[in-house]
């Protein structure tokens, strides 16, 4: 059926014993809504055993979405019949379909419509004009109407369409509306979602030297890490770099930066190039990298061990002769043994400590009689002529002193550059008459791997202790 004119044919058989001379049928038509559009009579007269077909024309101005009834009933000089009701259906439905399941900023995104005449009109624009399909994308300022034809069929008509996704469009999911419409106003309409993700940043790495620095990299002082930053997600985001830093194993820290940038949708960018000092120490350093996405909070990280080819010296100390008398100048003598990296802005301190000796000077080994000492990276240990043991506790900046048993008598340092302070000593040696000397390196980076001792001062007698780092103290026993 269609808008305009429609023949309802109404087939008739005389199966009983007797002329019909007078008979009618009585015919309405009532749209979705229940008003009815047509309501008429069709006379006829039929023989004993004739069969005829009533044609019967009905006017539909304007086709609405639903269910129409058509009754009608047949009556003649015999008996009034009883109404029967024929449900003559208009309807369509409507599927929709992307191309992918979500889409960034600026993509597009391609929508198939397939609508289904599931009734018994036929929405043709040729006898029912105006009938449009409309999508309809709000977020995305989206709206494309056409005029379209949609015939009864078990196969759908598939319309496509080409929506650009803006780049105002928020993360989250928006909706989409497919609207078949019919001149009445009358509609179908079928809604869905597409997914626009949230910004999600990567940080990766690359070296200078053409590395893909996956898992521990090995590197060298002056080389370049190459650092990027991916947007992977769905909209364009800003960033701030929470922590940017370069640490080697003794936890000084050898660079540190900040960044704060934007980063497009899909766009991969250089995040920052960092240039490995070359002052660096010798062994492993650690790349910690953490960027604060401004739109979704997220901390993104990259925590990398870089194992570095720099900076190996050792250093090496002793006196010019094994005793002085009292009134003798000290002379030490350090040598520092460097590797293929110079030294730079490197200078040398020296620290005498003075303690009472006693004894044979015999050497004993030692163990606590009741517990262990909680010692934390002890480097240095030496034994004085008054039998005393001294330990160079690197791990807590400290000189600690032991009697012969092994039990604690005293201990000094902590850390610091004050009178009486220390930093990481790393080694010791007793001279005979129970004096203190302790002397380090300063350098802009700590550069030594291995330290040696060497000799001790005689009559003012000394105790030498070597540190690698930038720290030191002076304290005198009573």
């Amino acid at each position: 059926m269609n808008t305009g004119t429609n023949t309802i044919s109404f087939t008739l058989n005389n199966i009983g014993r007797i002329g019909i001379n007078s008979g009618v049928i009585d015919i309405s038509l009532k749209e979705p809504d229940g008003i009815i559009i047509y309501s008429g009579s069709q006379p006829f007269a039929i023989a004993i055993g004739e069969s005829k077909t009533l044609n019967v024309p009905i006017s539909i101005s304007s086709l609405k979405f639903g269910n129409y009834t058509l009754t009608y009933t047949q009556s003649d000089e015999t008996r009034t019949g009883n109404p029967t009701n024929i449900t003559i259906s208009n309807s369509a439905t409507i599927a929709i379909a992307f191309d992918k399941s979500s889409y960034r900023m600026r993509e597009t995104a391609n929508l198939t419509a397939t609508i289904t005449n599931t009734g018994k009109f036929n929405l043709d624009p040729s006898t029912d004009s105006g009938v449009s399909v409309t999508v309809s994308v709000t977020v995305a300022r989206y709206t494309n109407t056409q005029t379209v034809s949609v015939p009864v069929s078990d196969h759908g008509s598939q319309f496509t369409y080409a929506i650009p996704i803006p780049e105002t469009i928020t993360a989250g999911q928006h909706n989409v509306n497919v609207t078949l419409a019919l001149p009445s106003g009358s509609s179908v309409v079928q809604s869905t979602k597409f997914t626009v993700p949230e910004s999600s940043l990567e940080i990766a790495s690359s070296a200078s030297s053409g590395l893909a620095m996956t898992g521990q990299t090995t590197l060298t002082a002056g080389d370049t890490i190459n650092l990027t930053i991916e947007n992977t997600g769905g909209v364009d985001t800003t960033y701030t770099t929470e922590k940017l830093t370069i640490t080697d194993i003794k936890g000084v820290v050898i660079y540190q930066g900040s960044v704060t940038d934007a980063v497009l949708v899909g766009e991969k960018k250089a995040l920052t190039d960092i240039q490995i000092p070359s002052q660096t120490l010798y062994g492993p350093t650690y790349l910690k990298v953490q960027i604060r996405d401004s739109k979704t909070g997220e901390i993104p990280y990259l925590y990398k061990t870089l194992e570095i080819t720099g900076l190996t010296a050792t250093l090496q100390t002793r006196t010019d002769k094994d005793a002085y008398l009292k009134t003798e100048a000290i002379t030490g003598i350090t040598s520092v043994l460097n590797g293929q990296f110079g030294i730079e802005n490197g200078s040398l301190k020296v620290t005498v400590n003075k303690i009472k000796a006693s004894g044979t000077g015999q050497f004993t080994h030692f163990l606590p009689k009741e517990r262990w000492w909680p010692f934390d990276e002890s480097f240095g240990v030496a034994v004085g002529l008054d039998g005393f043991v001294y330990v160079a506790d690197s791990g807590k900046d400290q000189i600690v002193k032991f009697d012969s048993n092994g039990s604690f008598i005293t201990k000094w340092g902590g850390l610091g550059s004050s009178d009486g302070q220390l930093k990481y000593p790393e080694g010791i040696a007793i001279a005979p008459d129970g004096f203190v000397l302790y002397m380090w390196l300063i350098l802009p980076i700590t550069a030594f791997k291995n330290l040696i001792v060497m000799g001790t001062l005689s009559q003012s007698g000394v105790v030498m202790v070597v540190e690698t780092d930038s720290f030191a103290g002076l304290m005198e026993l009573q």
